[in-house]
């Protein structure tokens, strides 16, 4: 049973990463019901002496992070449950290993992503408020929209703090 919890986001950027698909049996992932298995179980994150001679049988980087992106893949829950905490001989452990570390670039890209993307509906909800009381001219939300439309957490710097009418200050 895993103890190492996942935000929406990482298990989004995770799917995406995997073109949806599970990594054991490369069918389509459900994006709901999908879970996330480590290739080298975490259980042994235990056992510090067990995990270091399996790093050094292995020929992995003392830094190697069984917590960390080159060590998750997407799965289909009865796979997950039934490879459990079973260590897959070594072929497939560097097999499914390579695979994790080919995808942990594009893992960290789809969280820059969606983390944007987060702020970008964050920032037009807060737009669209400032709209709505008439503290903003139609003109005003579009430019500012326009001008940090790449970097859309500048918006928050720019509404925050803001007084308006009422008294009421913006913050996020």
């Amino acid at each position: 049973m895993s103890t190492q919890s996942f935000s929406a986001a990482e298990r989004e950027a995770i799917w995406l990463a995997y073109d949806k698909k599970c990594a054991y049996t490369r069918e389509l992932l459900d994006v709901s019901s999908f879970h996330i298995d480590h290739v080298i179980p975490e259980s042994l994150a235990q056992d510090p002496a067990g995990l270091k001679r399996l790093k050094t049988e292995l020929g992995l980087p003392n830094d190697f992070d069984i917590f960390g992106y080159g060590n998750l893949v997407p799965c289909r829950p009865g796979a997950n449950l039934q490879k459990g905490a079973l260590l897959l001989n070594t072929a497939h452990v560097h097999f499914f290993l390579g695979i994790a570390s080919s995808k942990k670039d594009e893992v960290e890209a789809n969280l820059t992503r969606i983390a944007k993307r987060t702020n970008r509906g964050r920032a037009i909800v807060l737009l669209q408020q400032c709209l709505e009381r008439g503290d903003l001219s139609p003109e005003e939300v579009s430019d500012i929209l326009e001008k940090h439309s790449d970097r859309p957490e500048e918006i928050f710097g720019l509404l925050e703090g803001m007084q308006f009418a009422d008294s009421a200050e913006v913050r996020f």
